[in-house]
């Protein structure tokens, strides 16, 4: 198993089993939200990005995890620190917990977090998708039998079980025509499970309202299918 993150905070490579890698087109990443994704006070998705300042990291050495990153939004509005956990080789899934706090002197309503990215499962875009309530994933089926499409997947959870959250399964092309820039899919939401596709994947929460200087802590979750 192998996962590289870059020091934004972005999963740039999710490898299980050895030698099968999911790569995500330069988009894997991240948005906060408020006013019910009317306000988008930053998103970064690796390719495209805006409303981020710098980004501060720590590791314990090297190449090493945990890895935190803390950026605020250019606004002043949120101070947003992602902790990537030791991968688990057994479990094969990488843990990423998410802590926004408001760091405005008022009450900031309706706010979501989002985590978002354009998987393309094994050496093809061409995938399923499905999801439930906590959870998003792609896979290639294990029947029939398919060279161009060995059998496999990654799964995308909300891992922070009692809080609201939602999942969705995006055509591409939605996601690259905007989406990845927020923290919503569009309405109405595909149906699942998909055709074989061009797919991207989503978990957020909702926050609800963010009190002068209160944080809030999440996690999702990747892992191997």
């Amino acid at each position: 198993m192998g996962v590289k993150v870059s020091n934004h905070g972005n999963l740039m490579s999710f490898e299980s089993p050895q030698g099968r890698e999911n790569v995500f087109s330069g988009a894997e990443g991240y948005a906060v939200c408020s006013n019910f994704n009317n306000t988008v006070h930053g998103h970064d998705t690796g390719a495209v990005e805006a409303g981020f300042g710098a980004p501060t990291f720590s590791q314990p050495t090297a190449g090493k995890f945990p890895l935190t990153i803390t950026r605020k939004t250019t606004d002043g509005k949120f101070q947003l620190k992602q902790v990537w956990n030791m991968p688990d080789p057994a479990e094969k899934d990488v843990t990423v917990t998410m802590t926004l706090k408001n760091l405005s002197s008022a009450t900031i309503s309706n706010v979501f977090v989002s985590r978002s990215g354009d998987f393309d499962i094994g050496a093809t875009s061409q995938n399923q998708g499905a999801r439930t309530s906590d959870s998003a994933w792609q896979w290639n089926d294990q029947s029939p039998p398919s060279a161009d499409r060995p059998p496999g997947g990654v799964m995308l959870t909300a891992a922070t079980y009692g809080a609201v959250y939602d999942t969705f399964v995006e055509p591409r092309s939605d996601y690259s025509g905007g989406t990845r820039e927020n923290c919503f899919a569009l309405v109405p939401d595909l149906a699942t499970p998909t055709s074989v596709q061009d797919l991207t994947m989503r978990a957020h929460y909702a926050l609800f309202n963010l009190g002068a200087g209160q944080s809030k802590t999440v996690k999702f979750e990747y892992r191997h299918m």
